[in-house]
């Protein structure tokens, strides 16, 4: 019992009560841009987070991270968060949406070598729905989280962009000789 006090007394970083989601999603490409701002600003901030980081190498980052997870255990994160730190694939953003957990998103970028499409069209037009917030300069993450600490979303509000992103796929799928 003394040796766990003493350890705990030694530790690095001391969380605060609020739990922060940082969600990578599976995408192939490393989001290291995005996982090394949330990691410094949690250990300056002392706040915790967990984090799904996929395929994004987590060597030297204080915030706990899984590479890979069941979806019921990132429902259950998203549920227990205060609010989601995501990137801007549509899996992620659609189950902070579903469970009206505030999610600031950001969008991986071509130019940083993050993916191979664009997710800045997804990320406005929910901007524009007024289901996010964004951000796009990581520089300003900090005062990004200020800004979805306050935000609450939209209760009864369904978005279009599931039904324009079926449709998108049917009409290429459809369009294709199999």
């Amino acid at each position: 019992m003394e040796a766990n006090a003493k350890s705990v007394s030694k530790c690095k970083v001391c969380w605060s009560l609020t739990m922060i989601l940082l969600l990578l999603g599976t995408n192939p490409y490393p989001f290291n841009r995005l996982l090394d701002a949330v990691d410094n600003w949690a250990v300056l901030h002392q706040q915790k987070v967990i984090a799904q980081t996929g395929h994004t190498p987590v060597k030297g980052v204080s915030i706990e991270c899984h590479d890979f997870v069941d979806h019921s255990q990132v429902m259950e994160w998203i549920k227990q968060a205060d609010f989601v730190i995501s990137q801007g694939g549509f899996g992620s953003i659609k189950d902070c949406i579903q469970q009206q957990k505030p999610v600031l998103v950001v969008p991986r970028l071509q130019e940083y070598d993050e993916c191979q499409d664009s997710q800045k069209e997804l990320v406005d037009a929910l901007v524009e729905e007024g289901r996010v917030i964004s951000l796009f300069d990581i520089k300003k993450l900090a005062e990004a989280i200020e800004t979805v600490k306050e935000f609450v979303p939209p209760k009864g509000h369904a978005s279009k962009i599931p039904e324009l992103i079926e449709n998108i796929m049917n009409d290429v799928m459809n369009g294709q000789k199999l």
